[in-house]
């Protein structure tokens, strides 16, 4: 299954294209569409994003809009065509109004300051997944950290956390047999990062991947518990020859494994 995502936000959908991608990488595997729409601020925009959306075999609809007609009425649209629906604003701002007795001002795009850490997150959201999974070569050296890791280890979840904190990361795949691009040499010591994870907790991860995609997972190589081992083994040797900093994803979530490489990197 592929999971249709729709964000509608009365400003540039940023914000909640940034937190959907965050709630993603805790889904192995998923299948995902996003489309954004943008500046939506009237009525009659929602009821054609709505019905669009329904007839396309659209599932889920996230929203930060602020206006309450508007709001009410994408909400009453997704009841209509029984499509998901979360709003990332609404229980927060409901919940300030009853804490402090004040009312929000409904005006679109206030959140949206474009200094030069919105810009940065931006960009560095950008630049990484453009060069996720070994994509752009060619950039490698221009990242804030190169990650490296074995095919589901957790790379793609663990550098959009740090690309949502704002540093751009290219994450670059180790494959048993085949040699990495020789620009990683190129990398600066400083900026490599390598990324384990337990034999045991990896073959499960694999076995899911393969079920997902109507496989069987007792007959794939991908999944063969010995084969897995002399995979990390040889990630790990080829980790230490890069002087790499080296974290293990197998009892952590990707935001403690952020937070630790940003401190140990000196980057918060």
């Amino acid at each position: 299954m592929t999971l249709r995502v729709s964000i509608v936000s009365d400003s540039t959908g940023e914000t909640a294209e940034s937190m959907l991608h965050a709630a993603l990488a805790q889904f192995d595997g998923l299948d995902v569409t996003i489309e954004r729409h943008r500046s939506v601020r009237e009525v009659a925009q929602v009821h054609g994003i709505a019905s669009d959306f329904y007839q396309r075999g659209g599932h889920l609809i996230v929203s930060t809009l602020v206006k309450s007609d508007v709001l009410a009425a994408l909400v009453a649209d997704t009841k209509k065509y029984n499509l998901g629906y979360v709003s990332m604003m609404g229980p927060l701002v409901e919940e300030i109004c009853r804490l402090t007795g004040r009312q929000p001002m409904q005006r679109p795009g206030v959140n949206r300051r474009v200094d030069g850490d919105y810009l940065r997150r931006v960009k560095a959201i950008e630049f990484t997944l453009r060069c996720d999974d070994g994509q752009s070569p060619e950039l490698m050296t221009a990242a804030d950290i190169v990650l490296f890791g074995v095919s589901r280890a957790g790379k793609t979840p663990l550098s959009i956390w740090l690309a949502l904190k704002g540093y751009a990361v290219s994450n670059v795949p180790l494959l048993p047999g085949v040699a990495p691009d020789p620009r990683i040499w190129n990398v600066s010591v400083e900026k490599r990062v390598g990324l384990l994870i337990s034999a045991e907790r990896l073959r499960e991860i694999r076995c899911e991947r393969i079920v997902a995609m109507g496989l069987d997972p007792q007959r794939a190589a991908y999944a063969d518990i010995d084969k897995i081992r002399a995979e990390l083994d040889d990630a790990r040797s080829l980790m230490e020859k890069l002087q790499c900093r080296v974290y293990d994803s197998t009892d952590h979530s990707y935001e403690e494994l952020a937070r630790n490489i940003l401190e140990d990197l000196k980057m918060l």
